[in-house]
């Protein structure tokens, strides 16, 4: 199902239910042990990234406590043998999908915590699953929740995700949780580089250009990134290598056909794969996209372009990581914590950033040691 309708319909269906499910909160009384949590995320790879720490976290605090995930299909390579994490539930994210859940986890955990921002399903299927639930405070669907938090829209989603477990007496400083993967896809990728005659001592820079359908208001132009591209090879003898989706392939043919040099395209492989890639390279420069949060989990040195939204929240989180952001006065236009999404006409945002601003962010990165 398309995205925009299920936000359609759960705008529409999900309130009067929302109010509906209130009238019996006060029969429902919050647990007093916590041996059963289920975290429920949804939507992108860095929404679910930056939720490991707080997984992390849990598991410290209740190490006999048995937790599960709920987190979208799409996403499931992020949590390969994630030792924190007992049982995983991977939905499509459709409303059909979500609603199918219901049944099957009902009334099944002690505590819920719901890291969604807006979306009303989210909050019912914390109400059916669990007998303590903590959200945060956004529109009329956190009546539902037990412990409210405050999204901070002045600090990282990160630490926002870590103030949910206030109420819990957790307060851990946040750290990079990095993402495994399994023998074969770092030999799929070892056999990729020899392909194409990248060795481990070449400087290796990824480039993901792309955004995802629906947000295409934060991509670089497509000449830009070429032109970054060719001075990356010309003056640091760089081996380049394009990231994207199978839906973002012609992005990259694009720009391979607007630069001088060849770079290696990596594109339409399994998220397993594209992780792996990236803990090859030894620079990583992307779109405000699920790539860019991978590349700084992974700690590798990362370089993220912003424009419609803002990096103080949304920026990449790691211990090599920088953000260049042109603030201008419609922007950011996107606030995912509200739910709202100003469609853009002229990327202008995006466009005022320069190559030669990026390459100077390249120099710094350059310079910083491991």
């Amino acid at each position: 199902m398309d995205h925009s309708l299920v936000k359609f319909i759960d705008r529409f269906l999900g309130t009067p239910l929302i109010l509906v499910l209130w009238l019996f909160k006060l029969f429902k009384k919050p647990s007093k042990k916590i041996e059963k949590i289920l975290i429920i995320m949804f939507w992108g790879i860095g929404s679910n990234i930056y939720v490991l720490p707080c997984i992390k976290a849990l598991k410290e605090k209740y190490p006999n406590a048995e937790i599960t995930i709920l987190a979208p299909e799409k996403n499931k390579d992020l949590f390969y043998k994630n030792r924190n994490i007992d049982n995983k539930i991977f939905v499509d994210l459709s409303l059909f999908g979500l609603i199918k859940q219901l049944s099957q986890i009902r009334n099944k955990y002690d505590l819920v915590i719901d890291y969604e921002h807006w979306l009303n399903i989210s909050a019912i299927i914390a109400y059916t699953a669990g007998k303590r639930r903590i959200g945060f405070v956004n529109k009329l669907r956190a009546i539902l929740y037990n412990d409210k938090i405050e999204f901070n829209k002045e600090i990282h989603s990160v630490y926002n995700n870590m103030n949910l477990l206030k109420p819990l007496g957790i307060h851990p400083e946040p750290t990079s949780e990095k993402i495994t993967v399994s023998d074969s896809d770092k030999a799929s990728i070892i056999t990729f580089l020899k392909k194409n005659k990248i060795s481990e001592h070449d400087f290796i820079v990824g480039i993901c250009p792309g955004s995802g359908p629906t947000v295409i208001s934060r991509r670089w132009p497509k000449d830009k990134f070429a032109s970054l591209a060719d001075n990356l090879i010309e003056n640091h003898n760089a081996k380049i290598i394009l990231t994207g989706s199978e839906d973002e392939r012609e992005i990259l043919l694009d720009i391979r056909n607007k630069m001088n040099h060849n770079p290696v395209i990596f594109c339409g492989a399994r998220l397993s794969n594209l992780i792996e890639l990236i803990n090859s390279c030894n620079l990583f420069i992307s779109n405000d996209t699920g790539p860019m949060h991978i590349a700084a989990t992974q700690n590798i040195k990362t370089i993220g372009l912003f424009g419609p939204e803002t990096p103080v929240i949304f920026g990449p989180f790691g211990k090599h990581t920088l953000s260049i952001f042109k603030g201008i006065e419609c922007s950011p236009c996107i606030k995912i914590y509200k739910g709202k999404h100003i469609k853009c006409k002229d990327n202008l945002c995006m466009k005022m950033i320069t190559v030669e601003e990026v390459m100077d962010a390249v120099e710094s990165m350059m310079n910083l040691n491991d």
